[in-house]
């Protein structure tokens, strides 16, 4: 079709703004709010991406097609089939406006029209690259044609092509109108991290660094200019200032989206950011113990309860040369007849136009440009199950546009989301508000499959809308599955029968059960230690600072009684539900072997082999053996406790009453757990006092005394394990050392085995804590793999204020005593 007249090249820029398509919708708000978003979710929150559910998540394909007016009605048919694209369509303005269009009047208030189109390039994607961090790469092209306080009444007239004489004669206003256009690509490098990870406070932030080249622009914007037309053909226009700039590119013919990376008009760089806040509750869940014996977050489940995240997006602009004869100008044009002029391009349009008005002088040869800023802001809450209901909002952030010649304002909507969630199916149901509409959307994403509407309910309930909205797409994503799912899987594989991945189920406990062994015999994740001390009549509180000092203050003996109480309390629940815990690993283990002993060769017995090993997969609580199997883990643990305290490595506190003669020394070696008397001045009995808690770092007597129920084999030297700054690494010839121990050990069935782990004086008292207690910890998962049980082994840690060993012979080392019962 030709384009003959100016108000042809005006009016088939308002058409684009009504029936442009999109690939890869950037306003894909339902799925883009959620956990399984992927690279879709970069340009929602750049944070979205550390902890996500995806090892690896790439873009192979995406289609979307949106548009959003408030004066034409277009029929769904012409955007599903898309025949805008096709004959007589594509060269027939008429037959799009009488068979694709429907103008609607009166319009309330302006005219406005917007089209974003924005294309993901293939082989973008998103990288989880360790614990805390990932990584994302996205290449895009962007388009914005947009239109706003326009004159309906104008609107009109271009639309019936200057031919209703009932808009002849008229002034129509166009205060204030502004159009703007812009096409440019991105390419962003995305890194996310996690900044805080504790029990219940989960917080990520991330960045997007964009370098962005421009390829067209240009925009208009009048100031109270009045439009009138005498007839088609003759044209009135007056305006203080109208505000004018484009690009060479920004014409018909001389932009295409192959040539983006041609011809660039303007490079320069850009940025989004983002931080994410998570609530996290019952974090045990969530956890499970690897390979190595090292406690692990699962990272296949999200495991909040709420998130709140907040983003700035799209921060950047560009300076644009322009186009020879473009510039701000004002106007008084008296019945201007354009009959004889032929424009079939935006260059011819500004030949004529320069000789009928004003250019400002001195104005500057280039415009800046701002990207659409925004603020995103969103609430997640977890419902139960795969069930969650999001509620976001984004709102244009204008701070900059003061600093810029023209800028693009960026959406405004609010959303609220329902969906079910899953790694492989998910629905969401975005119910949103913008443009003072409310529409219904839905997608659904099945496998690297979605596709879906923003807009859903119009569509379905109305021939034609003044909004469409349709996108589809296609991922490849590689998620995180269950722990050792893949090794599992692999092992099935190669070895082609179910006793090798009962065998796989069978270890995988057996770790878990060494994991809980050591929790509830590890005296140095106790509470520190409190002494209660009664010395006529005054009540003192002894209590441990960082294993360095001692602090004593008087408090009345009720407040001491009930804190103890507590205490109690506290410490015995975390004992009893370690104990449970280890119970039913305990019995899971014992029946699921007995299932890989008695596994059938029979292919045809395979079903009920599932079923028996279904079966022993959880415990009642109501189980006589679980009972049982509790009550001898609390003997088990209270021959230790007895052990220990003999060995030497408890605190000693007396109490004595000045009413009271003195007698000989009494050790209370009757007392409860909770409760210990020593003194060797003491003539008559001790007063009993209320409560001790014990925690190894207060030694009185490292020693082994004569009365206690171990002594030192001295013919039975080992050689202590050293380590380097830091490490907890056991050297392959201190390995076989520790395997022939173990042989030894178990050849003798009176030896016990005392392990310290000791550091030096360098870094915190808490660092080196943990670094002693891993060095314990790969000396005993050694022992544990050679057979060596839980119950004849003790554990100490010596950090620098206790340990003795000078730095010449090298501190950093786990010793091992060889005792003996008597």
């Amino acid at each position: 079709m030709k384009k003959k007249y100016p108000y042809i090249i005006v009016l088939q820029f308002l058409i684009a703004c009504i029936i442009s398509t999109t690939v890869y919708a950037q306003e894909n708000i339902g799925m883009a709010s959620g956990n399984y978003a992927g690279i879709t979710g970069v340009w929602y929150n750049p944070a979205s991406i550390a902890d996500s559910r995806y090892k690896f998540d790439v873009n192979i394909i995406g289609v979307n097609s949106y548009f959003n007016n408030n004066y034409l009605l277009v029929k769904n048919s012409a955007i599903v089939r898309r025949l805008f694209y096709k004959e007589p369509y594509n060269s027939s303005f008429t037959s799009v406006k009488n068979d694709l269009l429907q103008e609607q009047l009166p319009v309330k208030g302006k005219v406005y029209g917007r089209v974003e189109n924005t294309i993901h390039f293939p082989f973008s994607f998103m990288a989880t690259t360790g614990k805390r961090s990932a990584i994302a790469l996205t290449m895009t092209n962007r388009t914005v044609n947009k239109i706003d306080k326009l004159n309906p009444d104008l609107a009109h007239a271009f639309f019936a092509e200057l031919r209703d004489s009932a808009t002849y004669g008229g002034a129509m206003v166009t205060d204030s109108m502004q159009y703007n256009f812009l096409n440019w690509q991105e390419v962003g490098f995305t890194y996310s991290r996690v900044i805080i990870n504790s029990d219940h406070h989960f917080l990520k932030m991330g960045v997007t660094l964009k370098w962005l080249g421009a390829n067209a622009g240009g925009y208009i914007q009048t100031d109270k200019a009045t439009v009138s037309f005498k007839d088609s053909q003759t044209l009135s226009l007056n305006s203080p200032l109208v505000h004018y700039a484009r690009t060479a590119n920004a014409d018909f013919g001389q932009f295409r989206r192959r040539d983006v990376f041609n011809n660039l008009e303007d490079q320069s760089f850009g940025w989004d950011a983002g931080l994410v806040y998570e609530f996290r509750a019952k974090v045990q869940k969530f956890k499970y113990v690897n390979e190595s014996l090292e406690e692990k977050q699962r990272r296949d489940l999200n495991k909040y309860i709420f998130r709140i995240g907040v983003s700035l997006v799209d921060i950047g602009k560009f300076t644009l040369t322009k186009k020879q004869l473009t510039n701000d100008f004002n106007a008084n044009i008296v019945n201007w007849d354009f009959s004889n002029v032929k424009a079939s391009s935006f260059s011819d349009f500004d030949t004529a136009l320069a000789k009928k008005v004003n250019y400002i002088s001195g104005a500057p040869t280039t415009f800046t440009y701002r990207l659409p800023a925004a603020m995103i802001a969103n609430f997640d809450l977890h419902l139960f199950g795969g069930f969650y209901v999001n509620v976001a909002a984004k709102a244009p952030f204008e701070s900059f546009k003061k600093s810029t010649d023209t800028y693009i304002s960026a959406n405004k909507w609010i959303a609220i989301t329902p969906r079910f969630e899953g790694k492989f199916f998910s629905v969401y149901v975005p119910v949103i508000r913008a443009n003072e509409r409310t529409n219904i959307g839905a997608t659904v994403k099945f496998g690297p499959l979605y596709v879906g509407s923003n807009n859903l309910s119009q569509l379905l309930t109305n021939p034609s809308s003044y909004e469409a909205d349709f996108h589809a797409g296609l991922r490849f994503s590689v998620p995180y599955g269950k722990p050792s799912a893949i090794g599992k899987y692999a092992q099935r594989v190669l070895e082609g029968n179910s006793k090798a991945a009962s065998q796989t189920q069978l270890d995988s406990l057996k770790r878990e059960v060494e994991w809980l062994k050591r929790n509830l015999h590890d005296t140095s994740k106790n509470k520190p230690v409190q002494v209660f001390i009664t010395n006529y009549g005054v009540s003192s509180e002894v209590q441990n600072r960082n294993g360095d000092s001692i602090l004593i203050s008087n408090k009345p003996q009720a407040e001491l009684k009930t804190n103890q109480v507590e205490l109690n309390k506290q410490y015995e629940l975390k004992i009893d539900t370690l104990i449970r815990q280890l119970a039913e690993k305990n019995l899971q283990a014992e029946k699921l072997k007995i299932s890989v002993e008695q596994e059938p060769i029979q292919k045809g017995k395979k079903n009920k082999e599932k079923k028996s090993q279904k079966g022993v997969s959880k415990v009642e609580t109501t189980n006589p053996e679980l009972v049982a199997e509790m009550e001898r883990i609390r003997k088990q643990l209270q021959i230790q406790n007895a052990a220990l305290i003999g060995g030497g490595t408890v605190a000693a506190i007396a109490a004595t009453d000045k009413k009271e003669k003195p007698a000989a020394g009494v050790t209370d070696s009757t007392a409860s757990k909770d409760t210990l008397a020593i003194d060797s001045n003491l003539q008559t009995e001790p007063k009993r006092i209320d409560t001790l808690y014990i925690k190894d770092t207060i030694t009185i007597n490292a020693g082994l005394s004569e009365n206690s129920a171990f002594s030192l084999i001295k013919e039975y030297q080992f050689a202590p394990i050293l380590f380097t700054n830091g490490s907890a690494v056991i050297s392959p010839a201190d390995r076989i050392r520790l395997q022939q121990l173990a042989a030894q050990t178990k050849q003798n069935n009176h030896w016990r085995l005392e392990i310290t782990g000791m550091t030096d004086s360098k870094g915190s008292v808490q660092a080196n804590k943990k670094v002693a207690v891993k060095r314990i910890d790969n000396v005993t998962a050694i022992l544990f793999a050679n057979g060596i049980h839980e119950n004849r082994l003790f554990f100490r840690y010596l950090l620098a204020a206790t340990n003795t060993v000078p730095a010449a012979e090298n501190p950093r080392r786990v010793e091992v005593r060889v005792l003996q019962t008597h």
